[in-house]
């Protein structure tokens, strides 16, 4: 994994997202330097504002696979910024010992088994451990009722009966702020005033290990994770993230 860092980068701001113009090459170096193999690819990113603002802090995340030839001793990385120009560089040298090792078989590794468990910032004041569960149930008088799980490979939401989605989204926004803030002057403040601003934002942990953060601090949802979330739960958090920015739904 190389992380590529965002700042100075020229980047067009269009509405609510930036474009980012970065070309990226390897260059393998043979033990005589004049010889080397030379490979670019494009990177150019389109992205929402608050992905653009993590990445300015945290680096733009970018993954590297190369396969480098027997007699290869160095390679290189190098970055270029299209629309200011900006370069950047870094060598890594290369044993014969280290591409050997890199291709021998692996076998694959055993699947990672994990306990379910949720983490929930905003439910109680004072810092909690997260929630072993693996799904939470909304029910309704009529006997309707919906089930946020991510017992399985992705996060997805699954109504039952007649169960409206609003409804569904209120009984989350209740069991994860805990009924400790509420909409005054169109904004999402803590009933307490001693308390800080809501964190907005859920952490779900599957049972292999998987993981994503549901963030509504943003104009928008963002999720960020390897734990796929369902359409059916993209659905859900939509109306979740209405409530806590005060829009009527």
């Amino acid at each position: 994994m190389l992380f590529i860092s965002a700042v100075g980068l020229g980047s067009a701001q269009e509405g609510g997202s930036y474009n980012l113009n970065v070309r990226m090459a390897d260059c393998e170096f043979a033990q005589k330097t004049t010889v080397f193999r030379f490979n670019q690819k494009e990177l150019t990113k389109t992205v929402s504002a608050d992905v653009f603002r993590s990445w300015q802090s945290t680096g733009i995340p970018e993954h590297v696979a190369l396969m480098p030839a027997e007699d290869t001793r160095r390679i290189r990385l190098v970055v270029l910024d299209v629309s200011s120009g900006l370069t950047g560089a870094i060598d890594i040298p290369v044993l014969p010992s280290e591409i050997a090792k890199a291709r021998e078989t692996v076998p694959p590794p055993a699947p990672v088994a994990t306990t379910p468990y949720l983490d929930l910032p905003d439910k109680v004041k004072a810092p909690s451990p997260p929630k072993v569960v693996a799904s939470v149930t909304f029910h309704l008088n009529s006997g309707a009722s919906g089930t946020l799980d991510w017992s399985g490979d992705s996060l997805l939401y699954q109504p039952a009966g007649e169960m409206p989605l609003t409804q569904a989204a209120n009984g989350f926004s209740s069991y994860a702020f805990g009924g400790r803030f509420h909409c005054q002057d169109g904004h999402f403040v803590p009933l307490d005033s001693g308390d800080g601003e809501a964190a907005l934002r859920f952490t779900f942990h599957n049972h292999n290990g998987k993981m994503v953060v549901v963030d509504l601090k943003g104009e928008q949802p963002i999720y960020l994770g390897d734990l796929p979330v369902d359409p059916s739960a993209q659905s859900l958090f939509d109306q979740v993230w209405k409530s806590s920015h005060c829009q009527a739904q």
